[in-house]
């Protein structure tokens, strides 16, 4: 726990591994095509599905069109405020529950 009574937060090469392992997870289930429909509630989520379709389509071209540097640049105004980079870990984790269920 870190002073203010909250879990640390995750590092930002850490986020980044579980954008991918979520971008991986949504294509296995067949539910890459109908993220921005089913996962959108608040603002926040919109950049995790932006950084998870940015994955996607990573995976997709076998890494020519898109690097894992490309979505830490992307993440890296939200990561770098603490509020933000707490709701994004919130908006992760829900995404995760959602996509594993």
């Amino acid at each position: 726990m870190s002073q203010s009574g909250l879990t640390p937060l995750k590092t930002t090469h850490k986020l980044v591994l579980e954008v991918y392992e979520l971008a991986s997870l949504a294509r296995r289930r067949g539910k890459s095509r109908t993220l921005r429909d089913t996962t959108i509630l608040f603002p926040i989520d919109s950049i995790l599905i932006e950084a998870v379709t940015l994955a996607l389509r990573h995976i997709s071209s076998g890494g020519l069109d898109f690097s894992q540097d490309d979505i830490e640049d992307y993440l890296q105004p939200v990561l770098n405020d603490p509020e933000q980079h707490q709701q994004f870990e919130v908006a992760l984790a829900a995404l995760r529950e959602r996509l594993s269920n």
